[in-house]
């Protein structure tokens, strides 16, 4: 009977769990240090709940909630534990996570367009990125003299920016693939960064073998993060200076000055208690590989995952690792402010009831959630700082749900509970289900530097999901969506109390949000029915937020083309305010848009991608050109006119 019970309520959470195996599940808290200051009674959660819900309690921040540690004795400990509840990427109900816990100037606002920067008195743009200051990785990248193309992974090509006679200087072959009957290997590109004389190329590495273990055959992979460094003061004959590697795969990494940040996620499949390295994440500096450090592994209290984010410090002009520290829980946002590094990953949780009796039935209750972990990293020095940890209701849509400023971090989160109830008849061995009350709205919590909660405003946008967000100062914007658009504004000013100032209803959904100029928001997303059913093609959408209590969406335009990476990707997004220009790929093309408030936006130019293909594909100015990049060619156009100058083909 039990088991019967238990298969029917993993049926019934299916969709909720799938992602288990690599995140974490939260225990209670008694919330001594966090405050609530809802904007308003009818969204203090404290006061109030959603529509036909059960009252909800006031979140809570489990800040300093991480797992004492002595030894890599209790990270077995834990990790075998928990991975004898994982089957078939599914966990047990009951929750093992236990241990006590240990403890230790504003910030940058985002960057409002990709950075101008000066180069012998030529500008040029910079990749798109959050935080201004820090670089994100991608496949593209140009110091105003040269571009560094990485085309599909196995090579970085490195041309003369010249206009018209651009040409190829060198290329850099990068992927390595063996496959023989019993093992492989392959390694291939997939981020790089330009400082000065220096290329960063980030590869992911994949090992195989076929073994035999009592008759049966298997594989065992191994997977690694590979980072190398390349002196190109010669750019026609750039040199490897440095490799080092971490375990897991390359999920993001950013870059602040000559210190580059990798993040890698690691999964722990097999757990041999006399093996550390089966289940302790490893760096390598060349060809000397070392467990990371007791010391450096943070496990928060109730994670559920085997994934490890791995994050790294390594310093480009040295090719010093300067630090290392694994965190328990798979990233699935990372966030860098100009001090600090946050690795944000699901949390599952899955609440069932005592057992009690009504009738002839046996009757449980079932409650399913999910809220974020979030473990912070100091980057002051350039190198990574004691931990900080925490957890908040809801899950987070990418990394622009996320920003710091005034030394708070202000989180836009979606929040969902899905209930029921079982009836077990055990006469007649067949189980009834009763489906309660469920909801899903959206909040935004403001966090201090502990990560304790010290404000927030929830229950907004009922039964919608964020699509997008983006911070100003003191202004906090997000988009949720179901059938309309509602665009939130919401008052930071006093972190406290943070404060709903408007909400605009408009047909569609925006996913991604850029601050054009003063007053200006500039959405990118999808145009809907009249019934909220069905896209109708990508939406531009110019907000006038001059005054945050009545934002008005001051012109849009709808086009023909249904995807775009940029929709995915803001790398794909190029936009200038100062040049008037916005610029992205769409379905088979790259569109270039003018904007002024009385003519709307003025489609410019639409290039043919042809042998571009259509992802990974970036735009930039250098000086006078525009340069359209993809890892197959480029295309030149006069900066002035749009008009089309060269092709160079990278093959």
């Amino acid at each position: 009977m039990k088991k019967s019970r238990k298969m029917i309520a993993l049926a019934l959470i299916m969709c909720l769990v799938l992602a288990a195996v690599s995140g974490c599940v939260a225990t209670p808290s008694t919330g001594e240090n966090s405050h609530t200051g809802g904007g308003n009674g009818e969204n203090d959660p404290a006061r109030s709940a959603p529509e036909g819900g059960a009252a909800l309690t006031p979140p809570v921040s489990k800040h300093g909630d991480v797992v004492e540690l002595s030894g890599y004795s209790d990270v077995y400990d834990f990790i075998s534990k928990l991975t004898a509840q994982v089957q078939y990427g599914f966990t047990a109900e009951e929750s093992i996570a236990d241990g006590t816990s240990k403890s230790e100037p504003e910030a940058a606002n985002t960057a409002e367009a990709p950075v101008s920067m000066e180069n012998d008195g030529a500008d040029y743009s910079g990749t798109n990125v959050q935080t201004a200051g820090i670089d994100e990785g991608d496949r593209v990248k140009t110091d105003g003299e040269y571009i560094y193309i990485l085309k599909d992974g196995v090579s970085v090509v490195i041309l003369r920016a010249a206009g018209a006679d651009t040409e190829k200087v060198s290329e850099i072959p990068l992927a390595v693939t063996t496959d023989a009957s019993n093992n492989g290997y392959s390694e291939n590109g997939c981020e790089i960064f330009v400082r000065g004389d220096r290329l960063v190329i980030m590869k992911n590495v994949y090992e195989w073998s076929k073994e035999s273990e009592n008759g049966g055959r298997f594989y065992r992979d191994k997977s690694s993060a590979k980072t190398e460094i390349y002196d190109i003061t010669d750019r026609a004959a750039p040199k490897l200076i440095k490799t080092l590697a971490q375990d897991g795969n390359i999920y993001t990494s950013r870059l602040d000055g000559d210190t580059v940040y990798v993040v890698s996620s690691y999964y722990v499949y097999d757990c041999e208690e006399n093996e550390e390295e089966t289940y302790i994440p490893s760096v390598r500096n060349d060809e000397e590989s070392s467990l990371i450090a007791i010391d450096d592994i943070c496990i928060p209290i109730g994670c559920r995952g085997t994934g490890w984010s791995v994050v790294s410090a390594i310093d480009i002009s040295t090719g010093e690792m300067k630090a290392s520290k694994a965190t328990l829980g798979s990233a699935s946002s990372v966030y860098m402010s100009a001090e600090n590094i946050y690795i944000v990953s699901p949390e599952y949780h899955n609440d069932e009831s005592e057992m009690r009796i009504e009738d002839q039935y046996e009757v449980r209750d079932y409650e399913n959630s999910s809220s974020t972990s979030i473990v912070k990293y100091s980057t002051a020095g350039g190198t990574l700082g004691g931990e900080k940890a925490a957890s908040v209701p809801g899950y987070v849509e990418s990394q622009f749900s996320l920003d710091e400023y005034g030394g708070n971090l202000r989180m836009v989160v979606t929040e969902n509970v899905h209930k029921y109830t079982t009836y077990y008849d055990k006469k007649h061995e067949f189980i009834n289900t009763k489906y309660g009350d469920n909801y899903q709205h959206n909040s935004l919590y403001v966090l201090d530097t502990e990560l304790n909660i010290i404000g927030s405003v929830t229950g907004l946008g009922e039964d919608e999901r964020v699509y997008s967000a983006r911070f100003d100062g003191d202004i906090g914007y997000f988009v949720t969506f179901r059938e309309t658009d509602p665009l939130f504004a919401v008052d930071l000013s006093d972190p406290t109390n943070p404060t709903v100032l408007s909400a605009l209803k408009i047909p569609g959904f925006s996913e991604y949000l850029h601050k054009f100029t003063d007053g200006r928001l500039f959405g990118l997303g999808m145009n809907v029915n009249e019934n909220g059913n069905w896209t109708e093609g990508l939406k531009l959408t110019m907000f006038d937020i001059t005054s945050p209590a009545d934002v008005r969406e001051l012109n849009t335009a709808v086009l023909k083309q249904s995807w775009s990476e940029a929709l995915y990707d803001h790398h794909a997004v190029f936009i200038d305010s100062g040049k008037n220009l916005i610029a992205f790929p769409a379905e088979n093309e790259y569109l270039f848009f003018s904007y002024t408030d009385d003519g709307g936006f003025r489609q410019e130019k639409s290039l043919k991608l042809d042998e571009l293909g259509t992802w990974g594909i970036r735009g930039m100015y250098i000086g006078d050109s525009f340069y359209v990049c993809s890892a197959g060619a480029i295309i030149v156009l006069d900066l002035a006119t749009l008009s089309e100058t060269a092709r160079i083909s990278l093959f």
